[in-house]
């Protein structure tokens, strides 16, 4: 389900980073969004996707 050339898209990282926030586990985030376990946890500890959160949170 990840986008071209296997990067996620905006929507599966805002997705993620909500999830993350509601205390999903990184192995259930990967599930739901369609990607593996460590790049959500790449990616909820790095704060390289900060842009992806969406408004108000």
């Amino acid at each position: 389900m990840q986008g071209r050339h296997g990067h996620l898209s905006r929507e599966q990282k805002q997705l993620a980073l909500r999830l993350h926030a509601r205390g999903w586990r990184l192995v259930d985030i990967a599930k739901e969004i369609g990607c593996s376990a460590p790049m959500v946890g790449v990616m909820a500890r790095s704060g390289r996707h900060l842009d992806a959160k969406p408004l108000g949170w």
